[in-house]
């Protein structure tokens, strides 16, 4: 557990690292459909840091797929605008207070609670969100597996989340 806070904690720092590279803003316009880049444009700037840093860990651990690096990119558009503190909240509550988490989550909600759901369900969110833009089915595989802890024998999933987890 406490190494799972590490994680979100050199995350949470990564996150105000700024603005996307030039080269970095020209390798997502080269991967991503006009949609798809609508898309990415959409997540706030932490989550576009946090889903380029995830594309480059990808990169440099194998040869990933298009249809991996394209869900790298978007794996969280689910989540929509959080701030600040609803992140932190979240986080801690699913480390610390899960069953209150389930109480307090509700999909429904405005404000406070309906971020904590948004931020729990971002997965199946983002599935069906990209599935509406008619988005490649593998790409949409991925991006609602990646927080899923069964990945049983696909590599890819497996990459996701391990580049989501330590980026």
């Amino acid at each position: 557990m406490w190494s799972d806070l590490g994680a979100h904690v050199r995350r949470f720092f990564r996150g105000f690292r700024g603005t996307l590279t030039p080269d970095e803003t020209g390798t997502v316009e080269a991967l991503l459909s006009p949609e798809e880049l609508r898309c990415f444009r959409a997540l706030q700037g932490r989550e576009q840091r946090h889903a380029v840093d995830v594309l480059r860990h990808l990169q440099a651990h194998g040869a990933p797929s298009d249809d991996l690096l394209v869900a790298a990119l978007l794996h969280n558009v689910g989540k929509g605008r959080v701030r600040l503190y609803e992140r932190v909240a979240y986080t801690l509550l699913a480390m610390f207070a899960p069953r209150l988490l389930t109480r307090v989550a509700l999909p429904d909600a405005r404000g406070f609670r309906g971020a904590m759901a948004a931020q729990r369900d971002h997965p199946a969110l983002g599935a069906e969100a990209l599935a509406a833009l008619g988005v490649r089915p593998r790409v949409i595989e991925l991006v609602r597996g990646h927080h899923d802890a069964s990945v049983g024998g696909d590599e890819e999933l497996a990459a996701l989340i391990e580049a989501d987890l330590l980026r």
